[in-house]
């Protein structure tokens, strides 16, 4: 099964490739899962100067032999399937990549980013194609992140992680299930993206949320515990005491 991943994702870097103006093309670590695991996928980064990009159309026939092509309406990316194994392929383009790493010192456009998911990708991913050293320098930049750039996205996550805590004790008051469950999904997630911003690491894709963040060198006493039972399908606990428990977990996260 490896090999023919490997022989897929050969044959669309080199078509990839082919295209004048892309510099590098990366892949993701949804590629290192088992290949029958629901979360695998062939991803691909393929970051590209500017106006360096076919139409959708022209990808859907650059892609031949796929299958179920859809490229998005809203951003640069394409979806499809490969001989049963499912195909992610995101553009991003250089010159927003630069001006994001030549700003970091700036908080206007610090905040404009909803997240630092962007730069694991930039850090995490495995060069498949380099046309120059682009990423090589991008990487030694991110070494050495200033101060500010974490302080500004541990306040972002945290306020969002207070606001969703509001709204999870707005949603238990009223007894409402279906917001309840978005609350806490949100609350979940802005707790974690704060972990991550505490401990200078970039957030991963939240797949690999409840995988790494027990592995943070720095957490609140008893969080784990805490937020294993937020994730419990437990009937036998009540939302009433679930936000208790949510209140303890934001109490911690605040307190480093």
């Amino acid at each position: 099964m490896r090999l023919k991943v490997k022989k897929i994702t050969d044959e669309l870097v080199n078509r990839i490739s082919a295209w004048e103006n892309v510099e590098i093309i990366t892949l993701t670590d949804a590629a290192s899962m088992d290949v029958f695991d629901p979360y695998f996928s062939i991803t691909l980064d393929v970051y590209y100067r500017k106006d360096g990009i076919p139409s959708g159309k022209a990808r859907e026939e650059i892609f031949s032999g796929s299958h179920f092509f859809e490229a998005s309406t809203v951003s640069l990316k394409d979806r499809f399937m490969m001989e049963d194994f499912p195909v992610r392929i995101e553009y991003k383009e250089l010159e927003r990549i630069e001006h994001l790493i030549d700003e970091l010192d700036n908080p206007d456009s610090i905040y404009r980013e909803k997240g630092t998911y962007i730069f694991h990708r930039l850090e995490e991913g495995t060069i498949l194609y380099e046309k120059t050293g682009w990423l090589k320098n991008i990487r030694l930049k991110m070494e050495n992140m200033p101060d500010l750039f974490w302080m500004i996205f541990r306040e972002a996550s945290q306020s969002r992680m207070e606001h969703s805590l509001s709204d999870l004790g707005a949603s238990v008051y009223q007894k409402d299930n279906l917001y309840y469950k978005i609350s806490l999904a949100a609350f979940l997630n802005y707790a974690c993206c704060t972990l991550f911003a505490i401990n200078h690491k970039f957030e991963p894709s939240s797949k690999r949320f409840h995988e790494l963040i027990g592995k943070l060198p720095i957490l609140p006493a008893g969080f784990m515990a805490n937020f294993d039972v937020l994730l419990r399908m437990d009937d036998n606990l009540s939302i009433e005491r679930n936000r208790e428990v949510a209140e303890l977990l934001a109490k911690g996260i605040i307190g480093l």
